[in-house]
């Protein structure tokens, strides 16, 4: 329950930080991230392969230590 608020919170967060970023380029600021950049095809393809690398990553690193000390199930049993 309470992490649904917290998604729904993030989610908004990232749009206004987004909504903001464009405003600043348009300006002729230096935001963060160049928004034009997403437009590019070959950084999209960037962005993708490092968001399931990372997801790879999680995986492998993060679930045998939820097995281990949430389930209780032995180290060597976990992964």
């Amino acid at each position: 329950p309470e992490v649904y608020g917290c998604i729904i919170f993030g989610i908004l967060c990232f749009a206004a930080l987004i909504s903001y970023e464009k405003r600043v380029e348009m300006r002729g600021g230096d935001p963060i991230l160049a928004y034009s950049l997403l437009r590019n095809h070959m950084f999209q393809r960037t962005l993708i392969i490092g968001l399931l690398s990372g997801g790879l990553l999680a995986a492998v690193i993060f679930i045998p230590s939820y097995v281990e000390q949430y389930l209780g199930v032995p180290a060597a049993k976990a992964g």
